[in-house]
């Protein structure tokens, strides 16, 4: 056996082994990787983002979590807080922090972990992400059969410990979740297209969705294209089953969204509507050169050179992985090398990094994605690499040294990491090369393999090491995690301002960001990703020096600015000035004597309108004015703001190594200085304002003694994406003063967007200031424009902060999602709050809805009359809102009327209750009584629901609800409803699969019958509803439409009794569509319409069960993939609710004999075991008194059948336990089943079953039913024949129920009873002058056989005069109805006989199958001559046999589930190859078979993961191999376990 069936063979073992050498491994290279942390001392927060965001957000929401669980258990009450004044300005808590915590699973552990030990949790779960992905990786690599479990744990090696892996996910722990979910993704497809269940592709877009919808956009590109990548490869010439297999992905793709909505939704609409999704960034359609210079080298080491966020860093082993995967001819790599040249050529693009990106700016942070290809290809070629030629070897070092010149050539600046790296590859392929061939076989590998380990070592060195980047200096050690937050501006206000409970925020010299989330305290600054945009809007309007307009620490130390903000508290930094109106507090804090409450009043009001037309100084004095609204309520005042800042004339001098060239500034060395010199006057704030427009980079080729003409030829490839202006200055004293950096971009950063205008406060002094002074970090070209200083007197500041504060809110208390206060107005006024405007916050005043409007651009504000008030504020997540709902119940009748189930009220009713498990208890939320209210639905039935009689629904537009929202639902009149009393019924849960709509066929062609009658065709018959736009019409005009599933003989409209109304309300828009009642059709006849309806207005929409197919079938012959799709559709035009009819629209009937019939092939063909379980269940709810069962389940009226009939309730369970291993029905009605049997014995005489009695519930007494013309199958003989073979199969079945059950000696008693019964049928049916049974009828003959009747001296001698008095008496035809179908199928493949019964199914002429289709049947008919209905559960009970017989797939009943089955194909003379699958519980059975010449045949089987097969040895082969290796014959058959398997069978 070869090493691939191997491992094939055992594939849970080799999970397990790749689970432990992957762990051992990883925990190797995390040593390797990152022990510079470990003899440093360092977290894995990196002194950035990490730290001000993630860990951030990471010790918030464990506190979060512990804040929500204490509530919980101290009041029982689950209260979610939703929004949070301690993130930035104050911000909703869900899409904030979604991005950082709150949608990563992992990150509920923060909950349990105290404060002071986060770090460590931190730390480790950052590894453990990178840990999950190569885990997952490994998965996915098993699905794809890569099942050398070396091989794909140095991959998953390789795809975890990368630049990406190291540094990105260090920066951005939640970087590494796409990681993890995208194997995953492509797993679960995989499985879907191998017809598994895709339980784990949604569960997977769930997770990934709630996670992060940032990279659930990239996944999301990904999958699609992997699928559709995976769709062409598979599916070429296959085009439909390609759709259909694409559609279950996209379906369960939707289904994972929609369950992931309730977090998803909030967050992507927030996205939306914030700050950050309408910035505007320049593109470019190539990268600048220095990114192709290094993108050679960055592929294998450690650097970052390339820009636009591509780290690569792959281990060295990647560049002779990729050399294999080119130099080795294998067919089956192609599409991966395809896949890596694109992959490769779309990182060498800009603009796949921008529609990556979602088209916002380009960055390639999608290279965790490319990493998994390069992964995979380690995956792949690790074997060849191991097992490498010598000649191969060579051209490999060959193709290594010129990728290593080039590399070399191009890079900026050649360093250890690429030397050490190139080194590497080079002796990982010499290594395998000359020690391959050695006696032992491992050596090669194993130093392949510490090669491999080495290259991790050495690239993380580089990075980290102070030898290298010296990267680990970015990281926070331990120790300094908790005496950051200490020394914070927070924690020291948090002192500082003990015991002062009022509400207000903090500013400061030197504020971090977001550290006010870290103490819980409120700030002014703010770095998340997700932001309001109003505020973000507030920042770029008033021209604030921050990063960005997400990225901001304080508002320029205004006295504006900090009163409308609520800043009550400054810590001052020594080198920073302290604003206006503040006076020391403590140690270095300082108290606002202007701070303005919470909520502030004025009566003045600024129109936006005017506001907008401001310059940035103006519009942050006009705050403290008035209030800025876009409308001026009733009763307040317009006011226009006045100014009395002015402008200061300057002159700029370049320092040491700067010179100044009008408005650009040459920087020539690191820390370069400009001074900007005025006069200035005293107690002034003072402002810069400059427009950068470039910064661009100097030539250092030019001669340095020229900086005029160095400055005029510039070069962009050695730019630094961004580097920081720092700003101070000097007063006439002599005193220094510093104020905050801000950071400029070039144009390589890669959210660039072009020139900016940024207003720097140089803060408040009571000395005039004299000069600014700028600090360039980096040399560069500064291109400066409109650079003005302005001074702004603060004189009036006091009085116009004081006006604001002459009525305040009152009481203010601050609860969860709630604030309250109380207030006392002399005149009207608005109340002005700090609360950033945003649509989840509403108001009441004095307990009525109030509009909050928005002020100030970012804030709110309300509009209060004179007078005392109480306002209250709360907030919702948009989108996700807490609160009562409206619970509306459309009603239809249904079957429930007086004329079936003997309803005691003629009209729809309902008995509802709706409970909720809390505190392990179920409490009654509501349930219906008298307190409901009621109206007419405008739906109504038009026929009684008896056979013949369903009618339809009649439509009344004038009073149908278009509209279900809770505004419009309370603009109906509704009315009290009426209880009523009505009889005790069985009420049993309706437990299957809901209905669904499956598919949507327009309509194809239009006749005109007469005057305003047509005739509609929707091209085949269909089970559903109907549905047709209406035209204009007048209220109160009726439609009428008719539906038949056939034409009469003459092509007039067959009438069926099927019929709806459509009432017109008289407008545009209107369209009938079907919801209580459904029909069967093919065509429609529509009346009273005056104008020809348009094909495209009407459609029919297919209704079934929601439930899965789950067998297909192909074959060489065309006739029988005919027959066989007729019988597969008809299935799922008859089973819907929760059980299976005779026929959709005439009877509706559940009737047992036709589920007898059809049983099998439904099983086999879809997953309906929900279904039987609520079909059986009304058959055990119907049983009478003494165990009388109907011949109809559900059972609304008297039904024909007989034994064949009832006995459904015996062989349905059976069955559904074979078929799906579920024994829950044979244990549920076993004793019922015995209970049954008592009423058979009731009417047996002499051993034998005779006719019972009809009842009010049952009537007839059938054998077969509905046979050819000419079987006499209402021969008495007959049906005593064919009741008591039935009761025979039904003693068979229980005895085999009993003994599953483990009631052995009750199964002894069912065998003996059937011995008993066998031996006195075949004395009284068989006629031994003619060598037949009963009227020698196929059933008749065939049935006898199967059920064992027939002694083993006289089987042959029935068995062939079968098949020759088919072809005497019926000329091969099939000769059989409802009940002789399915056991001639049975038969034929028990006794091998292929060719009698393909025979049989190739006839085209009366009756057959081929006749239904050539008479253009879509589904099988009611009669074999196509009486009555086109749609029927007749004839379907030969489905089995394309899967048994020619499929050869036959399960065995003693193992369930097909946890054991046999292959053994019968090949009808006439094909030449079939393609069969079938879906088990346990994964897909697939068998494909191919005749080759004429003496050779070829069978490819797969056997699911947990099962075992028999391969049966045709008789006529004279030998055999299995996966090319030789099988003895004699065995007759061969025993194989999971795996793929190729066979071929030499033939006689």
């Amino acid at each position: 056996m070869s090493d691939k069936t191997s491992t094939l063979k055992k594939p849970i073992k080799n999970g397990k082994k790749f689970f432990l050498l992957y762990s051992a491994a990883f925990l190797v290279c995390a040593a390797l990787c990152y022990f510079w942390f470990i003899i440093n001392k360092k977290t894995l927060i990196i002194n950035s983002d990490g730290w001000r965001q993630h860990f951030a957000a990471f010790v918030y929401f464990g506190k979060y979590g512990r804040e929500i669980l204490e509530t919980l258990f101290e009041t029982h009450k689950f209260v979610l807080p939703q929004w949070d004044f301690s993130i930035g300005l104050g911000s909703d808590i869900l899409t904030t922090l979604h991005f950082y915590a709150i949608g990563d699973p992992l990150d509920l552990l923060s909950i349990a972990c105290p404060a002071k030990y986060a770090a460590y949790l931190y730390s480790l779960l950052s590894l453990f992400r990178l840990y999950l992905a190569g885990l997952s990786f490994g998965a996915f690599c098993f699905v794809k059969k890569q099942n050398h479990v070396s091989s794909i744990t140095v991959g998953s090696l390789v795809y975890v410990f990368t630049l990406f892996g190291m540094f990105i996910v260090s920066h951005h722990p939640f970087f590494a979740l796409p990681m993890i979910f995208l194997p995953l993704l492509l797993l679960g497809v995989e499985q879907i297209t191998a017809g598994k269940r895709p339980y784990l592709f949604i569960v997977t877009v769930f997770l990934a969705a709630i996670s992060n919808f940032y990279f659930f956009y990239m996944l999301a590109l990904f999958t699609a294209i992997y699928t559709l990548f995976l769709l062409v490869c598979r599916y070429r010439h296959r085009a439909k089953e390609a759709f259909g297999v694409f559609f279950k992905i996209a379906g369960s793709a939707i289904l994972g969204v929609i369950l992931s909505a309730i977090i998803l939704m909030p967050v992507i609409l927030a996205f939306i509507g914030d700050g950050r999704s309408s910035e505007s960034y320049v593109h470019t359609w190539i990268y600048s050169m220095d990114y192709y210079r290094n993108f050679l080298a960055s592929m294998i080491t450690c650097q970052t050179k390339p820009g636009y966020l591509t780290h690569l860093g792959y281990n060295a082993v990647a560049l002779p992985a990729v050399c294999v995967l080119f130099f080795t001819k294998n067919k089956s790599w192609r599409p991966l090398r395809l896949i890596f040249l694109g992959a490769t050529a779309m990182l060498l693009i800009p603009a796949f990094g921008w529609a990556f990106n979602g088209f916002s700016y380009m960055a390639n942070r999608w290279v965790w994605a490319y990493g998994m290809i390069i992964a995979y290809i380690v995956a792949v070629t690790w074997q060849d690499l191991c097992k490498i030629s010598t000649g191969k070897g060579l051209g490999i070092i060959i193709a290594i040294a010129v990728y290593s010149l080039a590399a070399l050539l191009m890079m900026n600046e050649i360093n250890h990491n690429i030397i050490f790296s190139l080194i590497t590859a080079l002796l990982i392929v010499i290594v395998c090369m000359i020690l391959n061939k050695s006696a032992n076989k491992h050596i090669a590998p194993v130093l392949a393999v510490n090669l491999v380990f080495a290259s991790f070592a050495g690239n993380s060195a580089y990075f980290f090491s102070s030898h290298g980047n010296n990267h680990i200096a970015s990281y926070v050690s331990y120790g300094a995690v908790n005496n950051k937050i200490k020394r914070s501006a927070a924690s020291k206000v948090k002192k500082a301002a003990k015991g002062d409970d009022s509400f207000y925020r903090y500013s400061g010299g030197k504020i971090h960001d977001n550290e006010s989330t870290y103490v819980g305290m409120n700030g002014t600054s703010f770095y998340w990703s997700m932001e309001n945009k109003n505020l973000a809007e507030f920042v770029s309007e008033t021209e604030q020096p921050a990063n960005a307009a997400y990225m901001f620490r304080g508002f320029n130390d205004s006295v504006a600015m900090n009163a409308v903000t609520n800043v009550k508290y400054y810590v001052k930094n020594k080198k920073t000035s302290i604003p206006y109106g503040f006076e020391k507090l403590k140690g270095k804090v300082y108290q606002n004597k202007n701070a303005l409450p919470f909520g502030y009043t004025t009566n003045n009001v600024i129109k936006k309108s005017d506001y907008d037309k401001l310059s940035s100084l103006e519009k942050q004095q006009a705050l403290i004015q008035g209030v800025v609204l876009d409308n001026v309520p009733s009763g307040m005042n317009t006011v226009t703001p006045t100014f009395t800042y002015k402008s200061v004339p300057y002159t700029v001098i370049g320092g040491k190594n700067v010179s100044v060239d009008g408005e650009k500034i040459y920087v020539y060395n690191n820390k370069g200085k400009v001074k900007i010199q005025f006069t200035g006057e005293k107690n002034q704030e003072t402002y810069l304002r400059y427009t950068l427009n470039n910064y661009s980079n100097i030539d250092y080729g030019k001669s340095n003694s020229d900086k005029k003409q160095i400055g005029k030829s510039t070069s962009k490839h050695t730019l630094p994406s961004k580097m920081k202006m720092r700003f101070s200055s000097q007063t006439d004293d002599g005193k220094k003063y510093k104020t905050d950096f801000v950071t400029c971009y070039s144009s390589s950063y890669v959210r660039y967007t072009g020139a900016k205008t940024y207003l720097v406060g140089l803060g408040y002094t009571e000395n005039a200031k004299n000069s600014i002074k700028i600090t360039f970090d980096k040399p560069g070209i500064y291109d400066l424009s409109d650079i003005e200083v302005f001074e702004q007197p603060i004189d009036q500041a006091s009085q116009q902060i004081a006006d604001l504060k002459a009525d305040t809110m009152q009481n203010v208390k601050m609860g969860k999602n709630k604030i309250t206060g109380t207030i006392d107005l002399q005149k009207a006024k608005m109340l002005c709050i700090s609360i950033p405007y945003s649509k989840g916050w509403s108001a009441t005043v004095d307990g009525k809805k109030a509009e909050l409007l928005q002020a100030d651009t970012a804030f709110s504000a309300l509009a209060l009359d004179k007078g005392k008030h109480t306002i209250e504020f709360q907030y919702h997540t948009p989108y996700l809102k807490e609160g009562e709902n409206d619970l509306l119940i459309w009603l239809g009748q249904g079957w429930y009327k007086t004329t079936t189930f003997g309803a005691a009220y003629e009209g729809p009713l309902v008995k509802a209750e709706l409970d909720v498990l809390r505190n392990g208890k179920w409490e009654v939320v509501t349930k219906t009584d008298g307190s409901w209210y009621g109206r007419e639905s405008g739906y109504s039935d038009t026929g009684t629901w008896r056979a013949l009689q369903f009618g339809g629904e009649r439509v009344d537009g004038r009073i149908l609800p278009r509209d279900l929202s809770t505004q419009a639902l309370d603009k109906m009149k509704w009315t009290p409803v009426v209880k009523v009393n009505v009889p005790d019924h069985i009420a049993s849960p309706q437990m299957c699969e809901i209905n669904k709509i499956h598919q949507i066929l327009q309509a194809v062609s239009v006749k005109k019958l007469g005057e305003g009658l047509w005739l509609v065709d929707m091209g085949k018959v269909q089970t559903g509803w109907f549905e047709m736009q209406m035209p204009i019409l007048p209220a109160g005009h009726e439609v009428i439409m008719e539906y038949s599933d056939n034409l009469t003989k003459d092509g007039e409209f067959d009438k069926q009794g099927e019929s709806d109304i459509y009432i017109s309300g008289g407008k545009q828009g209107e369209y009938f569509r079907n919801k209580f009642n459904h029909h069967a059709f093919r065509y429609v006849r529509i009346s009273n319409l005056p104008q020809k309806p348009e094909t495209g207005a009407m459609k029919s929409m297919q209704i079934y069960g929601d439930y899965k197919q789950t067998a297909t079938f192909e074959c060489s012959d065309a006739d029988l993939n005919a027959i066989h799709q007729m019988i597969q559709y008809t299935m799922k035009c008859l089973t819907f609710s929760g059980y299976m009819v005779d026929c959709p629209h005439l009877e509706r009937a559940g009737y047992g004999g036709d589920g007898n019939s059809s049983t099998m092939s439904l099983q086999t063909m879809y997953d309906v075991a929900p279904t039987f379980e609520n079909w059986v269940q009304t058959w055990g709810d119907s049983m009478r008194e003494g165990g009388s069962l109907p011949h109809v389940g559900p059972n609304p009226g008297a039904g024909g059948g007989g034994p064949y009939w009832c006995g459904f309730f015996v062989q349905a369970p059976w069955r559904t336990y074979v078929n799906y291993n579920d024994p829950r029905l044979i244990e549920k009605y076993y004793s019922q089943m015995k209970e049954w049997f008592k009423y058979v014995d009731k009417y047996t005489v002499d051993g034998l079953l005779k006719r019972w009695p009809d009842t009010k519930y049952r009537d007839w007494y059938l054998g077969d039913w509905l046979a050819p013309m000419g079987v006499d199958a209402g021969n008495q003989a007959s049906v005593d024949l064919v009741s008591n073979c039935f009761i025979s199969e039904c003693l068979s079945t229980m005895y085999k129920t009993a003994l599953t059950l483990g009631k052995r000696e009750e199964a002894e008693e069912f065998a003996i009873r059937r011995e008993k019964l066998n031996k006195l049928i075949h004395q009284t049916f068989y006629r031994a002058d003619e060598g037949i049974y009963s009227t020698g009828s196929q059933l008749d003959m065939c049935y006898p056989m199967l059920v064992g009747v027939v002694p083993d001296y006289l089987y042959n001698k029935v068995k062939e005069n079968v098949v020759t008095m088919t072809e005497e008496k019926h000329k091969g035809h099939i000769a059989v109805g409802l009940v002789g179908v399915p056991i001639l199928t049975e038969w034929a493949v028990r006794n091998k006989q292929v060719d009698f019964f393909y025979q049989m199914m190739k006839k085209r002429d009366y009756p057959g199958y081929l006749y239904m289709i050539d008479h253009g049947a879509t589904a099988t008919w009611e009669y074999w001559s196509g009486e009555r209905s086109r749609v029927h559960n007749c004839y379907n009970g030969i489905g089995t046999w394309f899967y048994q017989a020619v499929g050869g797939i036959r399960l065995d009943e003693a193992k369930p589930g097909y946890r054991h089955f046999y292959v053994d194909p019968q090949i009808p003379n006439g094909v030449t190859w079939v393609k069969v699958t079938k879906e088990s519980p346990y994964g897909t059975i697939a068998v494909n078979w191919k005749l080759k010449d004429d003496n050779q045949l070829n069978l490819q089987l797969t056997v699911p993961a947990g099962t075992t097969a028999t391969v049966c040895i045709p008789n006529n082969a004279v030998s055999c191999k299995k996966n090319k290796k030789k099988v003895s014959v004699k065995e007759q058959t061969v025993d194989v376990e999971a795996g793929h398997y190729d066979f071929l069978f030499n033939l006689k």
